[in-house]
């Protein structure tokens, strides 16, 4: 217990020390870390805010894409061509029952 109390004073009065040596931070003890600023972005215009009102995120039920109806029509319809063309697999099990007196 003394160890630790000892150990711990001495991390006390280092970083005591180190505080009144430096009010800046520093990184791996190189020197102060001076903050990049960040340019200004320009206030945008009323014109870029009204763009930005059109844009729709969760997609509109209003549009339909033709093409893309079309596609699926025709892909739906290859399904089932392909699907037809299988034979029907009949499932069938068999269960062997192993019973010693």
């Amino acid at each position: 217990v003394e160890g630790l109390r000892s150990a711990l004073s001495k991390m006390e009065s280092r970083v005591s020390a180190l505080e009144k040596r430096s009010t800046a931070p520093t990184v791996n003890g190189t020197g102060p870390v001076v903050p990049l600023k960040a340019p200004p972005r320009p206030a945008p215009a009323k014109q870029e805010e009204e763009d930005e009102d059109d844009i729709d995120l969760f997609g509109s039920d209003e549009e339909v894409d033709e093409e893309a109806e079309k596609l699926k029509e025709q892909r739906l319809q290859e399904y089932a061509a392909k699907k037809a063309k299988k034979p029907a697999l009949i499932a069938k099990s068999s269960i062997l029952l192993d019973v010693k007196p």
